[in-house]
């Protein structure tokens, strides 16, 4: 998620609060909603290193 998503960043961070051993949280500094558009090569790195199991 973008930190400047303003809109849905506040709920997300509450529900992977509540199931902490299920789920991670990526917050992409400088970025809204579209995290794929806006920064391709962060969010194309996060992906890649969850699937690899190296984050």
């Amino acid at each position: 998620m973008g930190e400047e998503d303003y809109m849905f960043l506040p709920s997300v961070r509450k529900v992977v609060e509540s199931h902490y051993k299920s789920s991670k949280l990526f917050v992409v500094a400088n970025c809204g909603h579209v995290v794929n558009v806006e920064q391709p090569n962060i969010f194309n790195a996060a992906v890649l290193s969850f699937m690899n199991g190296t984050k």
